[in-house]
């Protein structure tokens, strides 16, 4: 038998989503509506970027998978699989970036996205139910640009923040090699700064 999740978790992933692109990342969002592809309707956030990592302006694309819809007989939640993804990139042909919210993406949809030369991200439902950068006790998180990381601190031994089990590094949108910068204070003790490189979670 079909069911549907609550409409709630999908209005506030919505509302989340749109803070941590404009306040955490300084997305330009220009559009919000919907994407049909194949029968099939995705609501969507758009707009653009400039990259910290290169300086180059791109196109972003996020898309709200399984929006409302019933779930498939025995799920229990949504996947992307391999042929709605190629679907997208076909009709998407000038994104840069797709960010996916979508609770799973299926293996061979992985396997399918890592053959992309565009980037892509996924920020699974259960993430992003609150903005996770808002709690002030994990630190203000700050995505560190080529050049800036102090002289006297090499890469190879700063601490890890795993690029796909990390929610802070995928609200951030890190990708392997990043370098972070965190912020934290407390009422007892004074600031104290840290420094975190994204790597993968085999590392």
């Amino acid at each position: 038998m079909s069911r549907s999740l609550p409409i709630s978790r999908y209005t506030r992933a919505f509302s989340v989503v749109q803070t941590i692109l404009t306040a955490r990342r300084q997305f330009r969002i220009v559009d919000y509506d919907d994407l049909i592809v194949k029968q099939v309707e995705y609501k969507q956030l758009q707009g653009d970027y400039v990259d910290p990592r290169d300086g180059q302006t791109k196109h972003f694309r996020c898309l709200f998978c399984g929006w409302g819809r019933e779930l498939p007989p025995k799920e229990k939640v949504f996947s992307l699989g391999t042929d709605a993804l190629k679907a997208i990139i076909t009709q998407c042909k000038k994104t840069d970036h797709f960010i996916f919210v979508v609770d799973k993406i299926s293996f061979q949809a992985r396997n399918e996205l890592q053959k992309q030369p565009r980037i892509w991200e996924h920020l699974p439902y259960e993430d992003v139910q609150y903005d996770v950068l808002a709690n002030t006790r994990q630190g203000r998180y700050t995505l560190v640009k080529p050049g800036e990381l102090p002289s006297f601190l090499k890469i190879e031994q700063l601490p890890t923040i795993h690029a796909r089990t990390d929610p802070a590094a995928r609200a951030l949108g890190l990708r392997v090699g990043d370098v972070v910068r965190v912020l934290s204070s407390n009422a007892r003790t004074a600031e104290c700064l840290r420094y975190r490189v994204c790597r993968r979670n085999t590392e």
